[in-house]
């Protein structure tokens, strides 16, 4: 007989489960808990060097328009100032220098001279100055992450040190005043 429009659905055979052995149940659960390990192990490294870092990487976002620590010039502390601030402290501290010293040049209670940093020829060179402070912002300045580290460890190790106060080449005026104390002296000799 046919069956005309309907036709009765016909059972799906259902699918027989297979069921580990113990050893390889043991197995399997050995090798999911030895996933988790290291799954945990490489979050907790990863956490462990990135806290590590923060501190570091704080520090490279904030040092962007300063100095590095461990810069000096003219024996002044440059880490924490921006450009300007620094160029500012370097000449005020040159002027106080040169406006602070003098050393008055004596014989037989005559004053011959009295001699301060300009005419000791003692000046502080500005484009010295600014060469240096240019060399200085590159520490720190130049590159990305990593030239920052190595930047700041090559600084604690060995600090940038310059000096933009230079002598004069020329030392005439000394010269001449020496010069006129020493023929006084050795007139004084002579009589």
């Amino acid at each position: 007989m046919q069956y005309q429009g309907y036709r009765p659905k016909t059972p799906t055979p259902k699918k027989r489960r297979r069921r580990l052995s113990s050893r390889a149940s043991k197995t399997v659960l050995v090798l999911v808990i030895f996933i988790a390990l290291v799954t945990l192990l490489s979050f907790g490294l990863s956490a462990l060097f990135s806290s590590g870092n923060s501190e570091l990487l704080s520090q490279y976002r904030q040092s962007k328009d300063v100095f590095l620590e461990n810069i000096y010039i003219d024996g002044i502390a440059l880490g924490g100032m921006t450009y300007n601030d620094a160029f500012d402290v370097v000449v005020n501290r040159a002027q106080t220098w040169e406006n602070s010293w003098s050393l008055e040049i004596a014989c037989n209670g005559f004053v011959y001279s009295t001699i301060n940093y300009a005419t000791a020829g003692i000046r502080l060179d500005y484009e010295q100055l600014d060469t240096l402070l240019q060399q200085a912002w590159q520490l720190g300045h130049n590159g990305g992450f990593d030239a920052y580290q190595q930047d700041v460890a090559a600084l604690a190790e060995t600090p940038f040190e310059g000096y933009a106060s230079v002598l004069s080449e020329s030392n005439d005026q000394l010269d001449y005043i020496l010069g006129v104390i020493a023929d006084n002296v050795l007139s004084l000799i002579h009589i």
